[in-house]
């Protein structure tokens, strides 16, 4: 709502005219010329607008999921109206003209049953943490609870990843198995 109108609203409501201006910040000639402009009637330019926006509301009445960029082309096909974006997105804006989320749902193909029983642990995890020193990830039935070797045992260095004699006995038992 611009301040004139504002004005317009309190004169209306029986405020002074005077009064209504010097707390919208303007003046009381300013808002004479805007009333005597109004009482003429809408401009050359609200009235273009009017029927841009009447046009909008048909296109958005065939398809909601028409946004400022698709109501543009819309716009120039359908009423042969030719305006750029610039001028069709405020006037979207105002007129509360919007695109309805054009995007399909997703669809759930898994909904689990709330009421199932858990399933069983076929491969009996254990989670708990172990005491300081033993391996909790990595871990196979071989070397189950070995503690970790000392940092200055010479088994190569910190980015070194291959297997421990021991480990490669076991791993090679698996091989043939």
């Amino acid at each position: 709502m611009s301040r004139y109108c504002w004005v317009d609203c309190q004169r209306v409501a029986g405020f002074p005219v005077a009064a209504a201006c010097e707390a919208a910040g303007v003046s009381t000639s300013a808002f004479y010329d805007w009333a005597t402009e109004r009482a003429h009637g809408p401009t050359d330019a609200e009235w273009d607008d009017a029927h841009v926006v009447n046009a909008m509301i048909d296109v958005q009445a065939i398809d909601d999921s028409v946004g400022s960029p698709r109501m543009v082309n819309e716009l120039a096909r359908q009423h042969g109206i030719h305006a750029n974006h610039e001028r069709v997105e405020p006037l979207m804006a105002d007129n509360g003209i919007y695109a309805k989320d054009g995007r399909r749902p997703k669809v759930k193909t898994t909904i689990p049953d709330v009421t199932a029983p858990p399933l069983p642990d076929l491969v009996q995890r254990d989670f708990t943490p172990g005491e300081p020193g033993e391996r909790t990830c990595g871990d196979t039935q071989a070397r189950a609870g070995a503690p970790l070797p000392a940092p200055d045992s010479g088994r190569g260095s910190p980015g070194d990843h291959r297997l421990d004699p021991p480990l490669q006995h076991s791993m090679a038992a698996l091989d043939t198995g």
